[in-house]
């Protein structure tokens, strides 16, 4: 959506995808007036091409996917002198990121994840959360030998960009998903800092509605990524530590992964619209145990609004410990067989379907109205 002079929004994610970061490019371009700068990725059919005997166009195809990365980061380097709002800086780069920052009168990050203070982006180490480079001590991710992720930048490159951005936190705006988020920026660059709350709205989390059932196909399902740091390992350990329940988990099982004796577990890939919202629907309770300090997650907010009992883990600066208590079960403890006697209490109890879907919607139109009057009057 072309809008706004002033304001230029520069992300290397795309609005398309079923990423959490597209969603919310999506839901941006849909709803807020800008001039957005992102790859065009999208790929025209070769076969098609090939049927309508159009040749000379599949080597212009061809090319154009071998240059739109390289024509997106020329363009980005030409800004001067604007107001960008920057999403996702890893997937930009960081020498690019320097560069629009240095060369910029007025820079905002939208911050998705930690990759502002942890080179993993997801603050997690050892099976929990972790913190150990709050502040600048980046040496501890050396000696903890973390791996940048989701990109394999080298771990100098990485920590000199984290050094960079405390240099010039003067010159940065962050705006933020949650009231934890905030305070977690506020620790590492110090409460001065320039920052502002509005929410976040991932577009796929739009006209989700419940439809109340007692059928259940699968006891639990892991509402995440194959991810340690989305608590996959963890969940994979209680369905093997709970035999008698049925766990999905909706992706290929990774190759590492043996679990020809647990006969209650199924591996099955499936996106939202291709089935797992209807699993969701039918399902006893969503596990989404992230173990990092997650700001707003999509899955968890689209499994709260199928009217869904949700399991999450209460860890330190993660928004669902913004939630109320009974909108969620909140698990204190990493006990494996501590958390299997609750969730199987929590399985058979009873929730308030209507009250947490009108809860949870509430929250997302206080959000939505938050981002409406921050890009229409800070700009």
């Amino acid at each position: 959506m072309e809008g706004k002079d002033k304001l230029t929004v520069i992300s290397a994610v795309p609005p398309w995808g079923f990423g959490g970061v597209n969603q919310v490019m999506e839901y941006l371009v849909n709803n807020i007036s800008a001039n957005y700068v992102f790859p065009d990725t999208r790929k025209k059919s070769l076969k098609k091409i090939i049927k309508k005997r159009e040749f000379s166009k599949i080597f212009d195809e061809i090319e154009r996917r071998k240059n739109y990365i390289e024509h997106f980061n020329r363009k980005i380097s030409m800004f001067k002198n604007k107001t960008v709002l920057i999403i996702h800086p890893q997937s930009i780069g960081f020498e690019l990121v320097k560069n629009i920052i240095k060369r910029n009168t007025k820079i905002y990050f939208y911050v998705m994840d930690n990759s502002f203070f942890c080179v993993k982006s997801y603050n997690h180490r050892a099976g929990n959360v972790c913190l150990d480079c709050i502040s600048g001590n980046y040496l501890n991710a050396k000696d903890n030998a973390c791996e940048p992720f989701p990109y394999p930048y080298d771990i100098e490159d990485n920590i000199d960009f984290l050094d960079f951005l405390q240099e010039e936190v003067d010159k940065l705006f962050f705006v933020t998903q949650n009231k934890n988020q905030t305070e977690l920026i506020q620790n590492h660059f110090g409460h001065n800092v320039n920052i502002k709350q509005i929410g976040l709205v991932p577009n796929d989390v739009l006209g989700i509605d419940c439809n109340p059932t007692n059928r259940i196909f699968f006891d639990f399902i892991y509402h995440g990524h194959a991810v340690d740091a989305k608590g996959f390992s963890y969940v994979l350990s209680l369905a093997q530590r709970m035999a008698n329940r049925l766990f999905l988990f909706p992706f290929c099982k990774p190759e590492n992964i043996d679990v020809s004796t647990y006969p209650n577990i199924y591996f099955v890939p499936m996106t939202w619209d291709s089935g797992l919202e209807h699993h969701i629907e039918f399902c006893g309770v969503v596990l989404c145990l992230s173990l990092w300090s997650a700001p707003i997650e999509g899955a968890l907010l689209k499994s709260l609004l199928k009217g869904k009992k949700v399991a999450v883990f209460k860890t330190q600066y993660t928004f669902n410990n913004e939630l109320l208590d009974d909108c969620v079960l909140k698990l204190n403890s990493l006990d494996i067989n501590e958390n299997a006697l609750i969730l199987e209490e929590y399985l058979k109890s009873f929730i308030d379907i209507n009250k947490q879907q009108l809860y949870i919607k509430g929250l997302i139109a206080e959000m939505e109205n938050k981002i409406k009057v921050f890009f229409e009057t800070d700009f």
